[in-house]
């Protein structure tokens, strides 16, 4: 009876289970490699304290099967944020995502453009967001 029950749970767990092999390859993004890639980051301030920085992108080549750009603050090895950013698709050419942070922060966080490749794979096209913008005083 007991190896019956196994049987039926083992049948359960082979019928419902779905594939999950998921990979990312990320690419740390330069400058020179942004240039390339078309990707635009810049920043104004925003009050005292806080800078308002954009990401835009064209909508195609290597970013047309784009999913989602996402937002991340680290302190050393530990995650003090995340967040997806909602894209702005107003320009059918373009894709461009904003957010606002305190000038502190902005050294600890990072872009994620994430990309659809063929199969499950994706490609994660990683921006440290201080390597691309300059320090703007406040108003």
């Amino acid at each position: 009876m007991k190896s019956f029950r196994k049987l039926l749970v083992l049948l359960f767990f082979m019928c419902t289970a779905g594939q999950c092999l998921a990979l990312i390859e990320i690419e740390l993004v330069t400058k020179a490699r942004a240039k390339e890639l078309g990707l635009e980051i810049r920043s104004i301030a925003s009050g005292p304290n806080e800078t308002r920085v954009w990401l835009e992108f064209p909508a195609k080549g290597e970013f047309k099967n784009f999913t989602h750009v996402s937002l991340e603050v680290r302190e050393g090895d530990k995650r003090v944020m995340s967040a997806l950013l909602l894209p702005d698709r107003s320009d059918p050419d373009k894709v461009a995502v904003n957010f606002t942070a305190d000038k502190t922060t902005l050294a600890k966080s990072t872009l994620m453009v994430l990309v659809r490749n063929d199969g499950l794979s994706q490609v994660g096209y990683l921006i440290k967001v201080q390597d691309f913008i300059q320090p703007v005083r406040g108003k």
